[in-house]
């Protein structure tokens, strides 16, 4: 059985709903960084880890993060992530 979780906020528990019971929306496709090295794509989100990123989050692997996008980048995450 296919379900969409949802996050809970305060107290509340995740939530999960059968995707009929959704608005209409369009799916997406989501890969890593490493894997998107020599492709290029209109739109780009970029996660940034949470808590301590370690090497995960190096200079080089933002620039190919950023590089990826055509148009548009969108980051999620910290300002102390770019520090």
């Amino acid at each position: 059985r296919l379900g969409v979780w949802f996050e809970g906020s305060g107290t509340a528990p995740a939530r999960c709903f059968p995707p009929d019971l959704l608005p209409s929306h369009e799916g997406a496709f989501a890969t890593t960084v490493h894997k998107s090295q020599g492709s290029e794509y209109r739109h780009v989100g970029l996660v940034l880890p949470s808590g301590e990123a370690g090497p995960a989050l190096s200079r080089q692997m933002l620039y190919t993060a950023f590089s990826r996008a055509r148009r548009s980048i969108d980051v999620f995450g910290t300002p102390e992530h770019l520090h």
